[in-house]
Protein backbone atom coordinates (compact mmCIF):
# COMPACT_ATOMS: atom_id res chain seq x y z
CA UNK A 1 0.00 0.00 0.00
CA UNK A 2 1.36 3.40 -1.01
CA UNK A 3 1.05 6.22 1.51
CA UNK A 4 -0.72 9.53 0.89
CA UNK A 5 0.31 11.97 -1.81
CA UNK A 6 2.85 14.67 -0.98
CA UNK A 7 1.86 18.19 -0.12
CA UNK A 8 2.90 21.34 -2.01
CA UNK A 9 6.38 21.19 -3.48
CA UNK A 10 9.09 22.67 -1.25
CA UNK A 11 12.84 23.14 -1.83
CA UNK A 12 13.49 20.53 0.89
CA UNK A 13 15.09 17.10 1.16
CA UNK A 14 14.93 15.03 4.34
CA UNK A 15 17.93 12.75 4.96
CA UNK A 16 17.83 9.64 7.16
CA UNK A 17 20.36 6.86 7.69
CA UNK A 18 19.08 3.47 8.84
CA UNK A 19 19.98 -0.01 10.06
CA UNK A 20 17.19 -2.40 11.07
CA UNK A 21 14.69 0.35 11.94
CA UNK A 22 11.39 -1.41 11.20
CA UNK A 23 9.92 -0.59 14.60
CA UNK A 24 10.58 3.17 14.61
CA UNK A 25 10.74 4.08 10.92
CA UNK A 26 7.01 4.00 9.97
CA UNK A 27 6.07 6.82 12.38
CA UNK A 28 9.09 8.82 11.25
CA UNK A 29 8.21 8.56 7.56
CA UNK A 30 4.53 9.33 8.15
CA UNK A 31 5.54 12.54 9.92
CA UNK A 32 7.39 13.74 6.78
CA UNK A 33 4.97 12.67 4.05
CA UNK A 34 4.62 16.36 3.23
CA UNK A 35 8.29 16.61 2.20
CA UNK A 36 8.86 16.33 -1.57
CA UNK A 37 11.98 14.18 -1.17
CA UNK A 38 13.16 11.83 1.56
CA UNK A 39 16.59 10.22 1.16
CA UNK A 40 17.08 6.99 3.10
CA UNK A 41 20.57 5.45 3.12
CA UNK A 42 20.41 2.00 4.65
CA UNK A 43 23.24 -0.16 6.00
CA UNK A 44 21.83 -3.35 4.44
CA UNK A 45 19.08 -3.95 6.98
CA UNK A 46 18.02 -7.55 7.56
CA UNK A 47 14.52 -6.60 8.78
CA UNK A 48 11.59 -4.92 6.97
CA UNK A 49 13.23 -1.49 6.69
CA UNK A 50 13.51 -1.67 2.85
CA UNK A 51 9.86 -2.72 2.44
CA UNK A 52 8.69 0.09 4.69
CA UNK A 53 10.64 2.67 2.66
CA UNK A 54 9.18 1.41 -0.61
CA UNK A 55 5.63 2.08 0.66
CA UNK A 56 6.23 5.84 0.64
CA UNK A 57 6.19 7.66 -2.71
CA UNK A 58 8.47 10.45 -1.55
CA UNK A 59 11.23 8.10 -0.30
CA UNK A 60 14.34 7.41 -2.34
CA UNK A 61 15.97 4.27 -0.89
CA UNK A 62 19.60 3.24 -1.36
CA UNK A 63 22.11 1.04 0.45
CA UNK A 64 25.64 1.71 1.61
CA UNK A 65 27.94 -0.04 4.08
CA UNK A 66 28.26 1.96 7.30
CA UNK A 67 31.70 3.53 7.74
CA UNK A 68 30.80 6.08 10.39
CA UNK A 69 27.92 8.43 11.09
CA UNK A 70 29.51 11.49 9.48
CA UNK A 71 30.51 9.66 6.30
CA UNK A 72 27.10 7.99 5.97
CA UNK A 73 25.22 11.26 6.45
CA UNK A 74 27.40 13.07 3.91
CA UNK A 75 26.58 10.33 1.40
CA UNK A 76 22.87 10.94 1.99
CA UNK A 77 23.48 14.69 1.72
CA UNK A 78 25.12 14.23 -1.69
CA UNK A 79 21.99 12.46 -2.95
CA UNK A 80 19.68 15.30 -1.91
CA UNK A 81 18.30 17.30 -4.82
CA UNK A 82 16.92 20.36 -3.01
CA UNK A 83 18.31 23.58 -1.58
CA UNK A 84 17.42 22.81 2.04
CA UNK A 85 18.18 19.61 3.97
CA UNK A 86 16.52 18.37 7.15
CA UNK A 87 18.61 15.71 8.88
CA UNK A 88 16.67 13.42 11.22
CA UNK A 89 17.01 9.93 12.63
CA UNK A 90 14.65 7.00 12.12
CA UNK A 91 13.51 7.22 15.75
CA UNK A 92 12.45 10.86 15.45
CA UNK A 93 9.05 12.34 14.54
CA UNK A 94 8.48 15.81 13.07
CA UNK A 95 5.65 17.48 14.99
CA UNK A 96 2.96 19.54 13.25
CA UNK A 97 4.32 22.74 14.77
CA UNK A 98 7.83 22.04 13.51
CA UNK A 99 6.47 21.13 10.06
CA UNK A 100 4.74 24.52 9.84
CA UNK A 101 7.94 26.37 10.77
CA UNK A 102 10.06 24.40 8.31
CA UNK A 103 7.62 25.03 5.49
CA UNK A 104 7.73 28.73 6.29
CA UNK A 105 11.49 29.22 6.43
CA UNK A 106 12.35 27.17 3.32
CA UNK A 107 9.64 28.91 1.28
CA UNK A 108 10.84 32.46 1.84
CA UNK A 109 14.07 34.42 1.84
CA UNK A 110 15.96 34.16 5.11
CA UNK A 111 19.37 35.49 6.19
CA UNK A 112 20.11 32.20 7.94
CA UNK A 113 21.97 29.25 6.45
CA UNK A 114 20.70 26.82 9.07
CA UNK A 115 18.38 26.40 12.04
CA UNK A 116 18.69 24.78 15.45
CA UNK A 117 15.93 22.38 16.48
CA UNK A 118 15.24 20.95 19.94
CA UNK A 119 13.97 17.48 20.76
CA UNK A 120 11.47 16.06 23.21
CA UNK A 121 13.30 12.91 24.29
CA UNK A 122 11.80 9.78 25.80
CA UNK A 123 14.25 8.68 28.51
CA UNK A 124 13.36 5.49 30.37
CA UNK A 125 9.62 6.12 30.21
CA UNK A 126 9.57 9.90 30.73
CA UNK A 127 9.87 12.83 28.29
CA UNK A 128 12.50 15.55 28.67
CA UNK A 129 12.92 18.54 26.33
CA UNK A 130 16.33 19.77 25.19
CA UNK A 131 17.53 23.11 26.42
CA UNK A 132 18.10 25.83 23.82
CA UNK A 133 19.40 25.85 21.17
CA UNK A 134 19.24 22.10 20.52
CA UNK A 135 21.19 20.88 17.50
CA UNK A 136 21.64 22.05 13.91
CA UNK A 137 19.25 19.95 11.83
CA UNK A 138 17.93 22.16 9.02
CA UNK A 139 20.45 23.81 6.69
CA UNK A 140 21.16 24.85 3.13
CA UNK A 141 22.79 21.92 1.35
CA UNK A 142 25.63 23.95 -0.15
CA UNK A 143 26.41 25.67 3.16
CA UNK A 144 26.69 22.59 5.37
CA UNK A 145 28.69 19.40 5.61
CA UNK A 146 29.09 16.78 8.32
CA UNK A 147 32.48 16.19 9.84
CA UNK A 148 33.95 12.77 9.10
CA UNK A 149 33.46 11.40 12.62
CA UNK A 150 32.56 7.78 13.22
CA UNK A 151 30.37 9.01 16.07
CA UNK A 152 29.25 12.36 17.57
CA UNK A 153 29.02 13.79 14.07
CA UNK A 154 28.00 17.42 13.62
CA UNK A 155 27.25 19.84 10.82
CA UNK A 156 29.99 22.29 9.86
CA UNK A 157 28.06 25.30 8.59
CA UNK A 158 29.13 28.28 6.54
CA UNK A 159 26.74 31.01 7.66
CA UNK A 160 24.57 32.06 10.57
CA UNK A 161 22.00 29.94 12.40
CA UNK A 162 18.47 30.73 13.47
CA UNK A 163 16.25 28.99 16.00
CA UNK A 164 13.05 27.04 15.41
CA UNK A 165 10.61 26.55 18.27
CA UNK A 166 8.86 23.38 17.07
CA UNK A 167 10.12 20.08 18.43
CA UNK A 168 11.24 16.71 17.18
CA UNK A 169 9.84 13.81 19.18
CA UNK A 170 12.72 11.43 19.90
CA UNK A 171 11.95 7.91 21.10
CA UNK A 172 15.26 6.00 20.92
CA UNK A 173 15.49 2.27 21.53
CA UNK A 174 18.76 2.87 23.40
CA UNK A 175 16.84 4.75 26.12
CA UNK A 176 14.25 2.04 26.69
CA UNK A 177 16.34 0.47 29.45
CA UNK A 178 19.54 1.20 31.36
CA UNK A 179 21.07 -1.97 29.89
CA UNK A 180 20.40 -0.91 26.28
CA UNK A 181 21.71 2.57 26.94
CA UNK A 182 24.96 1.26 28.44
CA UNK A 183 25.45 -1.15 25.54
CA UNK A 184 24.96 1.60 22.95
CA UNK A 185 26.58 4.67 24.48
CA UNK A 186 29.42 3.02 26.38
CA UNK A 187 30.33 -0.20 24.59
CA UNK A 188 29.47 0.55 20.95
CA UNK A 189 30.16 4.30 20.91
CA UNK A 190 33.33 3.75 22.92
CA UNK A 191 34.68 1.64 20.06
CA UNK A 192 33.62 4.11 17.35
CA UNK A 193 35.06 7.10 19.24
CA UNK A 194 38.42 5.31 19.52
CA UNK A 195 38.51 5.06 15.73
CA UNK A 196 37.77 8.79 15.53
CA UNK A 197 40.68 9.57 17.83
CA UNK A 198 43.01 7.31 15.86
CA UNK A 199 41.94 8.90 12.58
CA UNK A 200 42.81 12.39 13.82
CA UNK A 201 46.23 11.25 15.07
CA UNK A 202 45.47 11.18 18.79
CA UNK A 203 47.46 8.83 21.02
CA UNK A 204 47.53 7.60 24.59
CA UNK A 205 51.05 7.78 26.01
CA UNK A 206 52.68 7.32 29.37
CA UNK A 207 52.66 11.09 29.82
CA UNK A 208 48.99 11.76 29.03
CA UNK A 209 47.32 8.49 30.07
CA UNK A 210 46.02 9.77 33.41
CA UNK A 211 44.64 12.92 31.77
CA UNK A 212 42.88 11.08 28.95
CA UNK A 213 41.71 7.93 30.69
CA UNK A 214 40.76 9.40 34.07
CA UNK A 215 40.56 13.21 34.17
CA UNK A 216 38.77 13.87 30.85
CA UNK A 217 35.98 11.41 31.74
CA UNK A 218 35.60 13.18 35.09
CA UNK A 219 35.28 16.56 33.38
CA UNK A 220 32.74 15.10 30.96
CA UNK A 221 30.60 14.00 33.90
CA UNK A 222 30.73 17.49 35.43
CA UNK A 223 29.79 19.05 32.10
CA UNK A 224 26.85 16.72 31.49
CA UNK A 225 25.49 16.55 35.02
CA UNK A 226 25.94 20.15 36.13
CA UNK A 227 26.54 22.47 33.14
CA UNK A 228 23.94 20.72 30.98
CA UNK A 229 21.69 20.43 34.05
CA UNK A 230 21.01 16.73 33.79
CA UNK A 231 20.78 16.70 37.58
CA UNK A 232 17.29 18.10 36.98
CA UNK A 233 16.31 14.74 35.48
CA UNK A 234 16.81 12.65 38.60
CA UNK A 235 18.14 9.11 38.36
CA UNK A 236 17.90 9.12 34.56
CA UNK A 237 20.09 12.24 34.30
CA UNK A 238 22.66 10.78 36.69
CA UNK A 239 22.83 7.52 34.76
CA UNK A 240 23.15 9.21 31.35
CA UNK A 241 25.89 11.53 32.67
CA UNK A 242 27.82 8.58 34.11
CA UNK A 243 27.51 6.71 30.79
CA UNK A 244 28.84 9.74 28.90
CA UNK A 245 31.83 9.83 31.23
CA UNK A 246 32.53 6.10 30.95
CA UNK A 247 32.24 6.32 27.15
CA UNK A 248 35.22 8.71 27.05
CA UNK A 249 37.12 6.41 29.39
CA UNK A 250 36.38 3.38 27.19
CA UNK A 251 37.25 5.29 24.03
CA UNK A 252 40.74 6.17 25.24
CA UNK A 253 41.28 2.67 26.63
CA UNK A 254 40.27 1.26 23.23
CA UNK A 255 42.55 3.74 21.50
CA UNK A 256 45.50 2.57 23.58
CA UNK A 257 44.81 -0.96 22.32
CA UNK A 258 44.43 -0.22 18.61
CA UNK A 259 47.05 2.51 18.14
CA UNK A 260 50.36 1.56 16.53
CA UNK A 261 52.95 0.63 19.10
CA UNK A 262 55.90 2.99 19.44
Amino acid sequence: MVEEENGPELPLSVCIITKNEQDKLPLCLRSIQWAPEVIVVDDFSSDNTPDICHRFKNVSYSTRKFEGFGIQKNYALDLAANEWVLNIDADEIVTDGLQTEIRDVVSRKTPFSGFFIRRKNLWFGKYYTDSFPGSLRLFRKHNGRFNQGYVHERVLLNGECGQLNGLLIHEPESYESFKKHYQTYVIEYGKLAARDYQQRGDRVTGLNAIWKIMLIPGLVFLREYFLKRKFMRGKAGLFVSVCSSICYHKAYVNLSRIQPKS
